[in-house]
């Protein structure tokens, strides 16, 4: 049932598209990886299924545009429908602060359907975060900070300022694009 919610809210956040400025769209950029002059921003939650279903083709489709493709990523927990979400936004914000947002985020989104059915996901985060060498008791000091917090609201309010109300919303250089248009949007972007 959650499922079809997210996937109308999905189809209906696409029924129309309107170009946004891209510096709104994209935020302060703080977690991107890539470089280039296509900018194709995400917003996502880590326990979204569709999220995590796009993930390998999107890093592959962004591989094949090396130089040429900034990916930005930002926040969006759907709280009322994954009770996990703002826990794991939060972990993944807080490796940041220790350089690790991406491995984190690779990773969280690799084993969700292990820890999405868990009461709770705070140890499973924190053996992911050792796994990945991070310093873990300065990530459950980090994960507190009222800070790392804001950063995920500041994300989402942003996706409520744009009526963006399904996971995953993907812009490219602050048009909203469907996932299966993205790669002929940056097709288009490069040839102009």
């Amino acid at each position: 049932m959650g499922v079809l919610a997210g996937m109308t809210a999905m189809l209906w956040n696409y029924s129309s598209v309107e170009e946004l400025p891209l510096t709104e769209i994209a935020g302060d950029m703080r977690n991107s990886r890539g470089e280039g002059e296509i900018v194709v921003t995400e917003f996502s939650d880590f326990q979204c299924p569709a999220c995590a279903g796009v993930q390998s083709e999107l890093k592959e489709m962004l591989g094949r545009y090396e130089g040429k493709v900034k990916l930005v990523y930002r926040h969006l927990p759907l709280p009322s429908i994954h009770k996990h979400a703002m826990t794991t936004a939060r972990y993944v914000e807080a490796a940041g602060e220790q350089g690790k947002f991406w491995e984190m985020h690779d990773v969280v989104f690799a084993n969700q359907r292990k820890w999405e059915g868990m009461d709770e996901v705070e140890e499973e985060l924190l053996s992911y975060a050792s796994e990945l060498g991070l310093d873990v008791e300065r990530l459950k000091e980090d994960v507190e900070k009222s800070e790392i917090e804001e950063r995920v609201l500041l994300d989402s309010r942003d996706a409520v300022k744009y009526k963006i109300q399904g996971t995953p919303t993907f812009f490219v250089n602050g048009e909203k694009t469907a996932f299966p248009e993205i790669e002929a949007k940056i097709k288009s972007k490069l040839s102009e």
